[in-house]
């Protein structure tokens, strides 16, 4: 309510210079980075063994973990074959 006094909180916004408000506003706060939008193909096929070989049934295992990208697989040590469970 512009123009009326009715000696409460008004409900309009003072001018602002947009330009300076952003230019401080990073200043005190830092700019925020950009993230990746992909990721190059050695950092997504970046597996690593997690933990210790075990035997399931007949069949040994080995669990693998990418960290990039959260990821986990089975590969079976016996038939030579990645697994999904």
């Amino acid at each position: 309510m512009r123009g009326v006094t009715h000696g409460g909180k008004g409900s309009g916004r003072r001018p602002v210079n947009k330009s300076k408000f952003e230019e401080n506003h990073d200043k005190i706060f830092g700019k925020k980075e950009k993230v990746m939008e992909y990721q190059p193909e050695e950092v997504r096929t970046a597996w690593e063994e997690s933990g210790d070989p075990f035997e399931w049934a007949t069949d040994t295992y080995q669990l693998y973990y990418n960290a990039t990208t959260g990821e986990h697989k089975h590969y079976n040590v016996t038939t030579d074959e990645w697994e999904s469970f």
